[in-house]
């Protein structure tokens, strides 16, 4: 039966005349499921009576969350290494590693193509389902579906042994995944149920071990994280989805009583019913903004992430009074070349300044650098910090006087460790971002933009006083007349 056949047996006339599915029936939610993994991810899944059917776009949603979160953070690997994953308690559809095999048919990156997952279930009969949809998608080489025993905590299960699990010895995983069940008991489950105003939106069809576990997703989530300690160089980023708001706020504070303080949150907006995802890693490689503080929750908004990116605004216009609401300063240059030229030479006369303590390296290609009109970019990695007001002093006190010359000891390159990574990027300003309109140009452009994302280290304070003495010193250079 073909997906249109299938779908006309449950669609239902709105009062309006509208055809719409049954959201209240589980066999109408089957064949839309159904018909969504063929139709875009060419996926024929059975879909059991007695377990959970997955809702594509939120599972969808989640994937790529985390995906897009390992590929921003990932180390100096080669671009044809495929990402690899693990879903923690994968259900009787495998849906996460499954979607995950067929990503490539609307993402061209490389590493997306040959994505590997390995998915663990505690349930026979949701792990004989999860095997026998892998087999029939033909995906045994991508998706590796491991029995574990139900009692213990989420990873001991599968690293107890590598061997007997499949994985290499020490195999290193990029991320992790888990629908955890949200409650603690069937009364806790029909007392969440009675305590909402509205009816449900759609009908929840599961198992028990699929909805309760002992404790609830709280105290589940928090074995992970209590694991998580030991496993960090192992897994750079473990994730979760939560289905209670106040499980969030608790798991946060559990992360930081860990001394974990690199995590990432966000909103699952698909579907009717509010979910949040977590991620955390031990490791220190540093997610964007976009993606680690991806939240209109008002409750979260006081947990969110320290923010890892910088920008300045440097006005080409007349100079304006100081204020801590226009942080701009005039640029004497004419054409908008020339301002980007001269920011380039000021960055990096600083950067050679640093001496030995710092390496950069032009960015010609890549997501850094494209749509920025007449823009240039940097990665700087930096083995020590040469830039705070003690660095400087000491350096003063040692060398000739000016606090930056060139490190005098001779690098060994077996001796580099970088305590810091980070993306500078110059571009033209169109004056919007900041309401400067009196100091657009006849071209429209409102001046210089600078740009500082940290991608790697453990230190705020490094970024944080990095990115402050760059902007300042480019603002300080640009202040003053250019000598031909």
């Amino acid at each position: 039966m073909d997906n249109a056949a299938r779908l006309s047996f449950v669609l239902i006339t709105t009062s309006s005349g509208k055809a719409t599915v049954d959201f209240k029936n589980d066999e109408s939610i089957r064949a839309l499921t159904h018909a969504l993994l063929k139709q875009d991810f060419n996926l024929d899944i059975n879909l059991a009576h007695d377990r959970l059917t997955p809702i594509v776009p939120g599972r969808l949603e989640y994937l790529t969350w985390i995906i897009n979160l390992a590929l921003s953070t990932s180390p100096s690997t080669p671009k044809e290494t495929p990402l690899k994953g693990i879903d923690i308690g994968t259900g009787s559809t495998a849906i996460y590693p499954l979607l995950a095999s067929r990503l490539h048919l609307h993402s061209p990156h490389p590493r997306i193509k040959e994505l590997q997952m390995v998915a663990t279930e505690i349930d026979e009969r949701s792990y004989e389902l999860a095997l026998e949809n892998v087999e029939q998608n033909g995906e045994e080489g991508s998706v590796r579906v491991v029995k574990v025993p139900a009692n213990g905590d989420p990873f001991a299960k599968l690293f107890v042994d590598d061997v007997l699990h499949g994985l290499a010895d020490g195999e290193t995983f990029d991320f992790t995944m888990c629908n955890p069940p949200f409650y603690s008991s069937e009364s806790e489950m029909g007392d969440s149920a009675t305590s909402k105003s509205m009816d449900p939106f759609a009908v929840c069809t599961g198992s028990e071990n699929e909805l309760i576990t002992p404790g609830g997703e709280i105290e589940f989530v928090g074995r992970m994280v209590s694991e998580s300690v030991g496993l960090g160089e192992r897994i750079r980023w473990f994730s979760t989805l939560f289905g209670k708001l106040s499980s969030v706020s608790t798991t946060i504070d559990l992360l930081k009583s860990h001394g974990i303080h690199n995590y990432a949150l966000s909103d699952l907006r698909s579907g009717q019913t509010k979910r949040w995802l977590l991620a955390w890693s031990l490791q220190d490689y540093r997610g964007p903004n976009d993606l680690i503080r991806n939240t209109n929750t008002r409750e979260l908004a006081k947990l969110l992430p320290g923010s890892t990116g910088v920008t300045f605004f440097i006005s080409h216009g007349p100079p304006y009074p100081p204020s801590l609401n226009t942080p701009t300063t005039t640029v004497f240059t004419s054409t908008p070349s020339s301002r980007i030229d001269r920011a380039t030479r000021i960055i990096l006369s600083l950067f050679v300044s640093f001496g030995s303590s710092v390496r950069y390296e032009r960015l010609d290609d890549g997501p850094d650098c494209r749509d920025r009109k007449l823009g240039v970019g940097w990665e700087v990695r930096a083995r020590e910090n040469c830039w705070s007001r003690g660095a400087r002093r000491r350096k003063k006190l040692e060398g000739d006087g000016d606090g930056m010359e060139v490190d005098k000891v001779e690098e060994r390159e077996g001796d580099w460790e970088d305590i810091l990574v980070v993306v500078v990027l110059l571009s033209l300003s169109s004056g919007d971002e900041t309401g400067d309109e009196d100091g657009r140009d006849e071209e429209g452009i409102g001046g210089i933009k600078l740009q500082l994302d940290w991608r790697k280290g453990r230190s705020r304070d490094d970024f944080t006083g990095l990115a402050g003495f760059v902007g300042r010193k480019l603002r300080e250079g640009l202040q003053l007349p250019e000598v031909a």
